[in-house]
């Protein structure tokens, strides 16, 4: 009954579905029907489990060669079937010598418990040797981003792991050790959605832990019953990842999601025939270290084509050396430190530190001396103070900001640095008090920017703050308060709205339905997923496998030229963008309003 039930179904699904997928999923019928077994051991479910586990294996069979016949050389195949073949024998050998002495102990539970997870490691085998396949084209599906499920099943884990706090009062002080895994699984989640799920999981798993008693009583409907409940931890699931997300997230969440519009309408239009784009974010949440860390996840896998990002400067100088070191392409739509294109000695002899990098947005070499420009020949003022948060972006924006304004004829009134993670800025704002400033430049961003304009104006300094990109952004308005208008920012480009493409990126943005705003890098970053998606055009032309064609990639985006939202998009020598073209902003009746664009000279 097997072989002809497994041998009729089997071409027909690979016929129907096209894809190795399900290949994998020929070991999760029989690992469920054990389960179901297991909870209620039954002489007519036992026959049942091993029933479907003798269809789901011919049909593996015969599924496998309809699969790859002819696709996957001979020692893929070979692993294949010796895996087949291995845990075919050892599952059904080992289960007829015991199932009868079992049967008669009345220990047959145990049996259909071993079944279900032998099946179960099954097809984390299959699934994983799938996905590592090195035959690629319209009939393989690309895989959902690796780790989003090891994560989940981390989750159930760290809830569960909650049961040993509750309902014993005498051991709560562990609940804030035991909770922390949890908290870190969902913080680290990349988007609020990942984190409700997350937070999900782990409810199923405190609630199995807890409950799993009435299991005899309930039997087959108690999960169920905790799916159910578990839903009740989503809002807090959600609303856990929005606190304890970075404090640059409105950023980073517009170049998520604008990288993520730009890859659907490119599968949408089948930009790449036989190929289907994917997105994985990892949130690097503005520590380098984390950044490090989520750059050599990305080497690992095989099937990243390119990366888009880092927002910050002094992330990117983290990331730089492990992508490269893969040859994975990297765009970013925010770093404008210079020094990550020409070196550290960018100003006398500039050279290209790698060859993978590239960015989207014009450099702090351009803009601070914009921002110069714009203070003493348009504002006429003649006394500037300046500070920075120490960072490689803040540090970099204000010394290419002082050497043209000290050019320029201005006076340097007093020069501060601060924390990046301070809140209280009196101190700083007594020292820069006395010398009288016009204006105050600040390199950083804005979740510093914003307090301290507020705090300097409610000190008595009434001056205009001007800053860079880092802090064009509603949110610095609204940390800024009532006394932000006046208060000044340079970014990259033309305002998104003043241009046809501009309009047109907004409008699709909208209509995607993402919460978030597409803030100051969401044009930016549509247009370098774009570049890398133009690059991939010609590199995966004829080709069989991501990997293989990085280094065509690398160059085909070198030679990348088109005309994207936020104007024409090309690279120089140095992965530079060509475009010189930057914008000021001022805040008036709290809302950033765009004051002059031009290209920078």
């Amino acid at each position: 009954m097997a072989a002809v039930v497994g041998t009729v179904s089997a071409p027909w699904l690979a016929g129907r579905w096209r894809a190795p997928a399900l290949l994998p999923l020929a070991f999760l019928p029989p690992a469920a029907a054990a389960a179901v077994a297991g909870y209620a051991p039954t002489l007519v479910g036992l026959i049942v489990a091993v029933a479907v586990t003798a269809v789901s294996f011919q049909s593996l069979k015969v599924l496998t060669d309809a699969l790859v016949g002819g696709k996957a050389p001979d020692p893929i195949r070979g692993r294949v079937f010796a895996i087949y073949d291995v845990l075919y024998n050892v599952a059904f050998v080992l289960a007829g010598l015991v199932m009868i002495p079992l049967w008669h102990l009345g220990r047959e539970r145990p049996l259909l418990w071993w079944l279900a997870a032998a099946f179960g490691v099954g097809w984390l085998v299959m699934a994983r040797m799938v996905r590592a396949w090195p035959f690629v084209g319209a009939r393989r599906p690309v895989a959902p981003p690796p780790g989003r499920w090891r994560m989940r099943c981390l989750s159930l884990l760290a809830g569960a792991a909650l049961v040993v706090v509750f309902p014993r009062p005498s051991v709560w002080w562990s609940a804030w050790f035991l909770l922390v895994p949890w908290l870190i699984l969902i913080r680290r989640a990349p988007s609020a959605r990942e984190a409700a799920l997350r937070g999900w999981w782990g409810a199923v798993g405190f609630l199995l832990a807890l409950h799993y008693w009435l299991l005899p009583s309930v039997n087959v409907f108690l999960p169920a019953i905790i799916a159910v409940l578990a839903l009740l931890w989503l809002p807090w699931a959600a609303i856990t990842w929005r606190v304890l997300s970075g404090d640059l997230s409105a950023l980073g969440l517009g170049i998520q999601h604008s990288v993520e519009l730009a890859v659907k309408q490119a599968n949408a239009s089948n930009a790449i025939p036989g190929w289907t784009l994917k997105v994985e974010a990892k949130d690097d949440q503005g520590v380098p270290d984390v950044g490090k860390n989520a750059a050599t996840a990305f080497a690992g896998e095989t099937n990243v084509a390119g990366v888009v990002g880092n927002l910050n400067s002094s992330v990117a100088q983290s990331t730089q050396p492990v992508l490269a070191t893969a040859k994975i392409v990297q765009v970013s739509p925010a770093n404008t430190n210079p020094s990550l294109t020409q070196g550290a000695n960018y100003t006398t002899a500039p050279v290209r530190t790698y060859a993978t990098y590239f960015r989207t947005c014009t450099t702090d070499a351009v803009q601070g001396p914009f921002a110069a420009q714009y203070l003493y020949q348009t504002d006429h003022i003649t006394k500037v103070a300046t500070i920075n948060d120490k960072k490689t972006y803040g540090e970099g924006l204000v010394a290419a900001f002082t050497q043209e304004y000290k050019k320029l004829g201005g006076t340097i009134t007093d020069a501060e640095t601060i924390n990046p993670d301070e809140s209280n800025f009196q101190a700083v704002i007594a020292k820069m008090k006395p010398t009288a400033p016009d204006a105050l430049y600040y390199g950083g961003e804005y979740p510093q920017a914003g307090p301290l304009s507020q705090q300097m104006k409610a000190a008595g300094l009434n001056i205009p703050l001007m800053g860079g990109d880092g802090i064009y952004d509603p949110k610095y308005v609204a940390l800024a308060g009532t006394t932000a208008n006046g208060d000044l920012a340079t970014s990259v480009g033309a305002p998104t709205d003043s241009l046809a493409a501009g309009k047109k990126f907004l409008a699709d943005y909208a209509a995607a339905g993402y919460k978030d705003p597409a803030a100051a890098y969401g044009a930016y970053s549509f247009d370098a997923t774009n570049a890398i998606i133009n690059a991939l055009k010609v590199s995966l032309k004829g080709a069989a496998a991501v990997a293989s064609v990085r280094q065509a990639t690398i160059d085909a985006l070198g030679k990348v030229s088109f005309t994207g939202v936020t104007g024409p998009v090309a690279f120089d020598k140095f992965g530079d963008t060509t475009s010189r073209v930057l914008t000021v902003y001022k805040v008036a009746s709290l809302k950033w309003v765009p004051v002059v664009t031009k290209a920078f000279k």
